[in-house]
């Protein structure tokens, strides 16, 4: 009997990704806490998190230590965003399990874009040897570079299974199996959920740029706006993987009962 292809219901997911994280209020006040420590912690740092709003935040002698504590914020919503919807577990940011999830996740994901930035480089850099348009690189660099992440996708399948310990799933050829003729689905949904942040950031950093001599007053209340819209994009990233896990793993068991 030939194998059932499951197409992930690419619009259905995205909407339920984006209702869920409006309507949860248990995780939204669970967030408060995360906001209000990240925000302090780039207060302490000199508000690097600002540095897509001007460079004189991006000459910080902590930025690698504040970038580490956004990466480990991010990585730690996600974590708990996927195991509310997967597991419906109360939010967990203490235990001993918790951190060996976000040590795995952040392995995963810095492995995962080391792929694509090397897969890119290798075959990016002849081109810039052959033309002489800059404008061509570019482009030539972003084409790759989305068809590589496409190819890739099926990976974004194992950030979910770290969350739940579904060790099974931490496989390259499981995921991959799973995802079949999915990978245009997988990323794409993962681009459309981070639409809001980058438009409304790049709506924060125009109206940053109107203020000719911002006071400490404006720049804290940018702070804490580019700090909530980063948690708002964690959460919207945790969503979506959890949805999409919940989705491939219910086909895979029917698949196996069959």
């Amino acid at each position: 009997m030939k194998k059932e292809i499951n197409r992930l219901p690419f619009v259905e997911t995205v909407a339920r990704s984006f209702k869920y994280v409006f309507k949860n209020r248990e995780l939204q006040k669970a967030m408060l806490p995360v906001i209000a420590g990240l925000f302090v912690a780039q207060l302490i740092f000199g508000m690097p998190l600002l540095c897509s709003y001007s460079s004189e935040y991006c000459q910080g002698k902590w930025n690698f230590l504040n970038l580490l504590i956004i990466l480990v914020c991010a990585t730690g919503i996600i974590i708990n965003y996927c195991r509310s919807i997967i597991c419906k577990e109360n939010s967990d940011y203490i235990s001993k399990a918790f951190w060996k999830r976000v040590c795995l996740y952040l392995l995963v994901s810095f492995s995962l874009s080391t792929i694509v930035a090397l897969a890119t480089m290798l075959l990016v850099v002849p081109v810039g040897y052959i033309s002489t348009s800059e404008t061509m690189v570019v482009a030539f660099t972003a084409i790759i570079t989305i068809i590589i992440s496409i190819m890739l996708a099926p990976i974004f399948l194992i950030f979910p299974a770290i969350a739940v310990d579904n060790k099974e799933m931490i496989n390259i050829k499981k995921v991959y199996a799973m995802a079949k003729n999915n990978f245009n689905a997988i990323f794409w949904g993962q681009f459309v959920i981070m639409i809001p942040f980058w438009l409304l950031n790049q709506m924060a950093i125009e109206l940053y740029a109107l203020l000719s001599n911002p006071n400490y007053f404006m720049k804290a209340l940018f702070l804490a706006l580019a700090t909530f819209l980063s948690v708002i994009d964690a959460c919207f990233k945790g969503a979506f993987f959890a949805h999409i896990y919940q989705f491939f793993t219910f086909y895979d068991k029917h698949q196996k009962e069959e």
